[in-house]
């Protein structure tokens, strides 16, 4: 540049605009710098800096006197108008693809422009190929020399990039839209006050650079301090979407793919290139047809192959909806619940061993208060027959015998069906299945029909494998008391499901009996007794109802999802 410039300076009121555009870009480049860990941070601290620069430029031409000192000025301003563009380009690379469309190529490749342009206006002097020379008319206006040309063709590139760019952040990422469309409106409006002010064609003479810089740094400040792109949050989300092991994949309403994270990737055994534009059902056939709108979410577990092993899936499907609460899209999430299945699978073994040695102990307990007053009363028994054979009372001796005979009957067939029952206790068909196995034994060794109501309910896992042990005791039980004292031909078992509360009801068509004669009651009481018992165990109760005649019913109802019974 020339030496031996004029230094003269005469305050002017057209300065305000980039005045105030510093006061805006100096705290936008100081911020930008302290967040320079942040992707794109560092590029606009460095655009923010050196649209300082140009601004100081702009400042200085309008408050000098002499014309080599505008001249000057003008000079210093374009050196950085261009760096500062290539800087907020770089910027927007980074902040749109972290390391994806920054590679020191890239860079390399947009900073070749601004060093042209620089070495070009310094030595424009001698060759005349940027400038041909300046007019002074009120305003100074340069003669453009060869190159002149190429110069702005480069601004409009740089602009249609910027444009590219942001175009296409708005488009992949809802989350930006906001932030890209105040950039996209500050950077349109700038090249279009440059635009005009270049061509010295408008009849309003006002400083249009300084207020396009003034309206796009304001542009600037709304996006990074309203929506505090340079914060940890936006970075949080970026390495959270990268890094978690959920697999997060967004729609569009039209159920197609926009956006999908690597662990989606892997899941669904593509890329992110592939998959984006396509329907979702064309890579997961496990995504339904309907879902519901509003803001209920679905869930659904489906099974894919990994390795030749099988993997277990669970999908959430979340609406997004606007501000009008109209859905825009959908948001999947997919958790490999594999292992959690396994573990799950674990657990309920445990609990099974577990409550089959529980059952062994109380069946034992059982069993031997059940046969000590069996052995009692044939001890009775017998002791009284001998004392009626040596009376020579062959007659009442035979009837005693013939009673010690029936009661050594029914405490085989007890035995027989506590042995079946500590076998089918083990439950490692499941509750259906052993009674439906026990109740067919039933049939064929008592001739007693029974008919399962509602037992498709049984189908789901609501019941902890100890509480399906108590409940087959219970009914088992019950049976065992309406083969005794019931007289019956028929029994229904009842399941009922409803609102947290699982039941069981036993009722037969036998004689019934007056609940409230303590002598009909006492004749089974044992059996009512244990009912009860492991009934309370399970946090549940037990409602008894008969009348003579009529038949008798056993309700018993405990707590759904019972996973640990005391």
């Amino acid at each position: 540049m020339e030496h031996g410039v004029n230094i003269e300076y005469l305050f002017s009121s057209h300065i305000l605009p980039s005045l105030v555009a510093i006061l805006i870009v100096a705290p936008l480049a100081t911020y930008s710098f302290r967040q320079r860990d942040t992707p794109g941070a560092l590029a606009f601290s460095i655009g923010s800096t050196l649209g300082l620069l140009w601004l100081l430029g702009l400042i200085f031409e309008d408050i000098s006197l002499a014309v080599d000192a505008k001249i000057f000025w003008r000079k210093f301003q374009v050196i950085w108008q261009l760096s500062s563009a290539t800087a907020i380009t770089i910027f927007l690379l980074e902040y749109t693809q972290p390391k994806r469309w920054t590679t020191r190529r890239n860079i390399f490749l947009l900073s070749i422009p601004p060093l042209l342009v620089f070495v070009l206006v310094v030595t424009n002097q001698f060759h005349h190929l940027f400038w041909e020379g300046f007019i002074f008319e009120d305003v100074l206006t340069p003669i453009p020399g060869p190159l002149m040309g190429y110069f702005i063709a480069y601004i409009y590139v740089n602009f249609l990039i910027n444009l590219i760019v942001l175009v296409w952040l708005f488009v992949h990422s809802p989350q930006n839209r906001w932030p890209a469309a105040f950039i996209i409106l500050g950077q349109s409006v700038m090249r279009l006050f440059y635009i005009i002010e270049f061509s010295n064609k408008s009849e309003i003479q006002i400083p249009y650079s300084p207020i396009g810089i003034t309206f796009t740094c304001v542009m600037y400040a709304i996006v990074l301090f309203r929506f505090r792109i340079f914060g940890p949050l936006p970075l949080a989300r970026q390495v959270l979407n990268e890094k978690m092991p959920v697999g997060i994949v967004v729609l569009d309403d039209k159920k197609v793919i926009r956006s999908l994270n690597p662990a989606a990737e892997k899941v669904l055994h593509t890329t992110g290139k592939f998959a984006k534009g396509r329907a979702i059902d064309e890579l997961l056939s496990a995504y339904p047809q309907g879902q519901p709108g509003g803001t209920e979410e679905q869930h659904i577990e489906f099974s894919l192959m990994a390795d030749q092993k099988t993997q277990f899936y669970e999908l959430v499907i979340t609406n997004l909806q606007n501000w009008r609460n109209s859905t825009v899209g959908k948001l999947l999430l997919i958790n490999n619940v594999t292992e959690q299945r396994k573990a799950q699978q674990l657990l309920m073994d445990q609990q099974s061993v577990l409550a089959t040695l529980k059952e062994r102990e109380q069946l034992a307990r059982e069993m031997h208060d059940d046969f000590a007053q069996v052995l009692s009363f044939i001890n009775t028994q017998c002791q009284t027959i001998s004392r009626l054979l040596q009376k020579g009372d062959e007659a009442t001796a035979t009837n005693y015998l013939e009673k010690l005979i029936e009661v050594a009957k029914g405490a085989d067939i007890d035995i027989r069906d506590s042995i079946q029952g500590m076998r089918a206790a083990l439950l490692e068909d499941g509750l259906l299945l052993t009674l439906e196995k026990y109740l067919a034994r039933y049939y064929r060794d008592h001739v007693i029909q029974t008919e399962l109501i509602n037992s498709e309910i049984m189908t789901e896992k609501i019941l902890s494998p100890m509480v399906e042990i108590q409940l087959f005791r219970i009914i088992q039980e019950a049976l065992t008391n309406v083969r005794k004292h019931a007289d019956a031909t028929q029994v229904k078992i009842k399941f009922e499901a409803l609102d947290g509360t699982f039941c069981v009801s036993i009722e037969d068509n036998g004689r019934g009996f007056d609940i409230s004669d303590q002598t009909s009651r006492s004749t089974n009481h044992f059996g009512l007794q244990m009912i009860r018992e492991r009934a309370v165990a399970m946090g549940g109760n037990l409602d008894l109802s008969s009348e003579i005649g009529r038949g008798t019913q056993i309700k018993i109802c405990v707590p759904a999802q019972m996973t640990e019974v005391a």
